[in-house]
């Protein structure tokens, strides 16, 4: 527990500040949600977050769990999937209208995830770090910019932010049944929000067991019992994907390490020095977007520590006693970076939305420490509107870059394609394609998912006959495919005639369609 005097905090927090920055980083998320659609399915929106609104359309009119009305699949994450079916089941026939209602969702939750953040800064350090974090929350354009994909990030990120919150403040202040029960059902909240939320629970359990050591059975009771009331809130979900498919794991995962192993070499001295490759190719970008989205804390603590430096003859403490309450974030930190870099081998910008919240949780006590070092009223109050101004001006510069340069400039067309297809005969027709989230919704029709991110089906095929454009057409044609999407990716000229042929061609904007047989 922090052992600061925190009267040294002299200025008073500029509530008014406080209540702009929470307004503008609210309209600039609503402002981004009520775009035209066919812009944002390439300036901000990912083509995964089309997978949950299709998929939010096959739940809410009763066609249960799949993306293309054809294949089940277990390859979302549930609690963000369900918020979602609500809205479609309103919007009804009116997509435009499902996909600014889902964004809506999505800016809402991703803006009241401030107040999580505060309390923590407050409950660890004091009310300055929670005002520090919260801000960098609202008004760093990498997390609008992350959460805004459309994707799961924004539920995930507010689980994850309630759940510390909870269990700082029963480390520091509660310690009662009821708070374990609570820290339990959080817990699972944040797995059912996105699956590596596990980590997060593992470290509580590990920071338990560690602060506890010489008390072995209270560690292990708060160990039981919060792994059971996550397991609770689990395990529907468990029992439904283990009786449709034989497992509780998500297949997109297994799609992904499908498609990333499929050029790994048969030969071992070969193949690990490809994986070896592989993970230094990844670790250096990895290490990059950690900074580049946690510019805003950077730059501030940055701020704060030169000011310092300069005025205080070049001395520097560190928060040891507030950043050692975070200790129990190591593990999910590192858990989610080996399973990205290491397993995986894949990064999507989504998956650092957890680690910019553990960088602007310890970053914020850091920053709010050297702020009250400083006794001087004046320089407290400059501290506050410097430091905003900072993270306003970082603000307003990425969002209108971004914004201009589009976040996937490869799908600009995509949701037109999509148009065009339920604007002609093709929409009776079932089409196929790999990465069709977008297109596959805009097109009103049956488009089959042929990478197996959301087609478990898909995924089962490709283990005994390989994953290459080959067996992507055989495939295909087993779902009984008339039409395939290609974005200019795919070679066919080393298709085998007696196994499938390619017929006809018909070239839109954002690719090519190719009939098949």
């Amino acid at each position: 527990m922090s052992t600061l005097n925190l009267s040294n905090l002299k200025a008073p927090l500029d509530k008014r500040l406080i209540v702009v920055v929470a307004l503008v980083g609210l309209a600039m998320r609503l402002w981004i949600a009520w775009q035209p659609t066919d812009e944002l399915s390439w300036r901000a929106n990912a083509d995964d977050a089309y997978y949950y609104f299709k998929l939010a359309q096959h739940l809410a009119s009763g066609a249960g769990a799949t993306f293309d009305g054809v294949n089940p699949t277990s390859g979302f994450h549930p609690l963000y999937a369900l918020l979602l079916v609500p809205i479609f089941q309103y919007a009804g026939s009116d997509i435009d209208l499902g996909v600014h209602l889902a964004l809506t969702l999505v800016a809402l939750v991703s803006s009241v995830t401030a107040w999580p953040i505060y309390l923590v800064g407050k409950y660890v350090h004091s009310p300055l770090a929670g005002t520090i974090g919260a801000v960098a929350h609202l008004l760093n354009p990498w997390v609008v910019i992350l959460t805004m994909t459309g994707v799961e990030s924004a539920v995930y990120v507010c689980c994850f932010a309630w759940t510390v919150m909870v269990y700082a403040r029963w480390r520091l202040h509660d310690q009662s049944l009821r708070g374990i029960v609570l820290i339990g059902l959080l817990a699972g909240l944040t797995i059912m929000a996105r699956s590596e939320g596990v980590f997060l629970l593992a470290g509580i359990i590990l920071d338990r067991l560690a602060v506890d050591w010489r008390v072995p059975r209270q560690a292990v009771t708060f160990a039981a019992l919060c792994g059971l009331f996550a397991t609770v809130v689990c395990l529907p979900w468990v029992l439904w994907s283990v009786s449709q498919f034989g497992s509780p794991l998500q297949i997109s995962a297994s799609a992904i390490m499908l498609h990333n192993y499929a050029a790994m070499p048969a030969d071992a001295i070969a193949a690990f020095e490809w994986y070896v490759g592989r993970v230094f190719w990844f670790l250096p970008r990895y290490a990059y977007k950690i900074l580049l989205f946690n510019l805003p804390i950077v730059l501030l603590f940055g701020f704060v520590i030169g000011r310092s430096w300069v005025s205080r003859q070049r001395s520097l403490k560190i928060a040891w006693s507030s950043v050692s309450q975070y200790l129990f974030l190591i593990l999910p930190f590192m858990g989610i970076t080996a399973y990205y870099n290491l397993i995986l081998l894949h990064q999507q910008h989504w998956y650092f939305n957890a680690l910019v919240l553990i960088f602007t949780l310890i970053g914020a006590s850091m920053s709010a420490e050297e702020i009250i070092r400083s006794e001087n009223v004046y320089l407290q109050q400059k501290y506050q509107r410097v430091a905003t101004s900072i993270i306003c001006a970082l603000f307003v510069i990425v969002i209108t870059l971004m914004w201009q340069r589009g976040l996937y400039p490869n799908q600009k067309d995509w949701s037109i394609l999509g148009r065009q297809i339920a604007s002609t005969d093709l929409r009776y027709e079932r089409l196929g394609a790999t990465d069709n989230g977008i297109v596959g919704f805009f097109c009103r029709c049956t488009m089959v998912n042929l990478d197996g991110v959301m087609n478990n089906a898909a995924v089962a095929y490709y283990r005994v006959h390989g994953y290459e454009e080959e067996t992507i057409l055989q495939f295909a044609r087993e779902q009984h495919v008339a039409y395939v999407w290609d974005v200019g990716s795919w070679n066919f000229t080393s298709l085998d005639p007696d196994k499938v042929q390619i017929v006809r061609r018909i070239q839109f904007a954002a690719g090519m369609l190719y009939q098949i047989r």
